[in-house]
């Protein structure tokens, strides 16, 4: 699943994953193929990529439209 939002940062991210996952009742699976359950199976990967992508996800600003 594809969510797309105008929505940044590490809060926005957060957000949008606890909606997909439904707060924990759904699987995530990561780009590796690894499924996650649970409530910190978001943070994980959001963790995960934050790591991958040097910090962007810590950034707190606001997408232009």
């Amino acid at each position: 699943m594809v969510k797309i939002s105008g929505v940044v940062g590490r809060d926005g991210v957060q957000a949008h994953m606890e909606y997909i996952d439904r707060h924990g009742k759904l699987e995530l699976e990561t780009d590796h193929g690894e499924t996650l359950q649970g409530k910190q199976a978001a943070t994980a990967i959001i963790n995960d990529w934050a790591l991958d992508y040097g910090g962007y996800l810590g950034r707190r600003t606001r997408a232009t439209r």
